[in-house]
């Protein structure tokens, strides 16, 4: 047996079989349980998961729920370290654009009554989201 295949079986043996485990945490299940849509945008230095979560108080506007962003910023160079954040509560938004910036992602979100409509900007960087009034 040579070297190289030694190693690969070596390798081979180590690996494990998937398991499932049971999450007890309450605030995570409400949360991952309340996700309606995913979406995913890379920059240079960070990444950011953005997931649409459906109102846990179930609060509805003329039959829709409300809804909130939970934005995940995972910055490249500390994986240890990702931040999460909450905006909302929004009836019937919808992503109009996201356009990546120096060090930044700026996302564009439409949302209201379709007879009056309104629009939030966010800036997204490592070190946090910020809101800017429209």
């Amino acid at each position: 047996m040579n070297l190289l295949s030694f190693l690969l079986l070596i390798n081979l043996s180590s690996v494990q079989e998937p398991k499932v485990k049971r999450l007890n945490n309450l605030d995570q299940i409400e949360i991952l349980n309340s996700i309606d849509d995913f979406k995913q945008y890379h920059t240079n230095g960070f990444k950011v998961n953005l997931f649409r979560r459906v109102s846990s108080e179930n609060k509805e506007l003329n039959g829709f729920p409300l809804v909130n962003y939970v934005i995940g910023v995972v910055n490249y160079s500390d994986m240890k370290s990702p931040h999460l954040y909450e905006v909302g509560e929004f009836y019937s938004p919808q992503i109009m654009s996201s356009v990546r910036l120096a060090g930044a992602l700026k996302i564009n979100i439409e949302y209201g009554k379709s007879d009056a409509k309104k629009n939030l900007t966010l800036i997204i960087s490592k070190e946090g989201v910020k809101s800017l009034d429209n």
